[in-house]
């Protein structure tokens, strides 16, 4: 490929996808006021850019903002799965979730 410097174009992408990232991730919260949806689609975009950048750069820098996005990734996706109990309590109280209770219905996600 004469002429292309590849290095500019990744980091050209990897630059977009981060803006992106950060501005669909406001579109959404101001559509649904809700983190739930929200961060998945940022960390998503976020790790896409930072394997971008890893793709042309590999020093230690890349490595460990890669391996950041991911372990926070896992985090969110662990704290979020209500079979850990973490989100059970804030899933309790919502009032779908307080109706259900009374009426003898399991609430959905509990075992």
């Amino acid at each position: 490929m004469s002429g292309v410097d590849f290095l500019a174009v990744t980091e050209g992408a990897a630059l977009l996808i981060t803006v992106a990232a950060v501005l669909l991730t406001v579109l959404i919260w101001l559509a649904t006021r809700a983190w739930r949806p929200t961060v998945p689609v940022l960390l998503e975009l976020l790790l896409a850019a930072g394997l971008l950048r890893l793709s042309v750069n590999d020093d230690w820098r890349a490595i460990a903002g890669a391996a950041a996005i991911v372990a926070i990734r896992t985090l969110v996706k662990y704290a979020g799965n209500s079979e850990t109990g973490l989100a059970s309590a804030a899933m309790l109280n919502r009032p779908a979730g307080r109706v259900a209770r009374r009426q003898g219905h399991p609430v959905e996600g509990f075992h």
